[in-house]
């Protein structure tokens, strides 16, 4: 339990930053993902559309 209001106030500010940066970290696995299956089923046009939007998520998330 925090015992400050600049304690709580800290606490709530990382509880927040926790879950954008699970939702980035899933949704940039989740194109990650997406690109190696269009590599393997040989759609080059796809996979590059593809490795451009993993490449913008990557930038944000890191």
């Amino acid at each position: 339990m925090p015992n400050t209001k600049t304690a709580e106030k800290a606490n709530r500010q990382n509880i927040r930053r926790k879950i954008r940066n699970v939702k980035q970290k899933d949704t940039l696995k989740e194109s990650i993902k997406e690109y190696k299956k269009l590599v393997i089923t040989k759609n080059p046009e796809a996979a590059e559309k593809q490795l451009s939007t993993v490449f913008k998520k990557l930038d944000k998330a890191a």
